[in-house]
């Protein structure tokens, strides 16, 4: 097995109440509940903190609720912005002019890296997608379901890769639906999972996923916390022993 063990840090600069943390080249990044700044390490001591050194959003007052990081960029996003920084070695951190979004994200589990892009639900309650410049909204096809669910920030994402292409998968709990965007054909499609003993479908049987490049396998983490990893395989018509339907309207 393998053990974890975990530490305060003890040092009286360090941030309380922390919610998101983040390795950035030398530094420990870290983010405070309800709060518009982000927290950083002394160079190269994780453990070693300043109280005063922290940057804070500047486009407009803004909670962080997680960072994010591409190309050595950090995305700071907010409920209400986004804003690109990078690491500056004159101020330690400085923003990108420009690099900016006045959409925030109301969940940071939705949050997801595909290729050079974050795709996320913004706080306009739409899927977005943003590259640092520019950001543009993708849900277009299902804006008018998404508008009837009742509770959108208690979704979470992740990328899926299937033959070939790579899928934007969220998930709304509440709703128990899972939608899938592919980023090639820049389509959505409604993932389930039919129950053949009850005659029902249900939320589909993901919540995360692995690809092993080596042998070109993908692996799918159960929602049932059953400790259960399936793969995927072409060839077989079933979900852990479930026949696949589909439905084409």
């Amino acid at each position: 097995p393998i053990l974890f063990k975990s530490e305060y840090i003890s040092t009286t600069g360090a941030p309380s109440g922390v919610i998101d943390i983040l390795i950035f080249g030398l530094y420990l990044l870290a983010v405070k509940q309800n709060d518009n700044k982000l927290y950083f390490s002394n160079t190269n001591n994780l453990t070693s903190w300043d109280s005063l050194d922290f940057i804070s959003t500047e486009s407009n007052y803004d909670y962080l609720v997680t960072v994010k990081t591409i190309w050595n960029e950090l995305y700071l996003f907010g409920t209400k912005t986004i804003e690109v920084w990078f690491n500056d070695p004159t101020t330690t951190f400085s923003r990108y002019d420009g690099a900016y979004s006045d959409i925030g994200t109301l969940s940071k589990d939705s949050i997801v890296s595909i290729g050079n892009d974050f795709y996320f639900l913004g706080s306009d309650g739409m899927v977005n997608v943003f590259n640092g410049r520019n950001r543009n909204i993708i849900s277009t096809q299902i804006n008018s379901e998404l508008s009837k669910y009742s509770n959108l920030s208690n979704s979470f994402a992740y990328k899926l890769y299937l033959k070939g292409r790579y899928f934007y998968c969220i998930t709304f709990v509440t709703e128990n639906v899972t939608w899938a965007y592919d980023i090639t054909l820049k389509r959505w499609v409604r993932f389930g999972f039919y129950d053949t003993l009850n005659a029902e479908y249900k939320l589909f049987v993901a919540t995360s996923s692995a690809l092993d490049r080596d042998n070109n396998t993908v692996y799918l983490g159960d929602n049932n916390d059953t400790g259960k990893v399936f793969k995927l395989d072409k060839e077989i018509y079933q979900d852990d022993s479930n026949e696949i339907r589909c439905e084409i309207k």
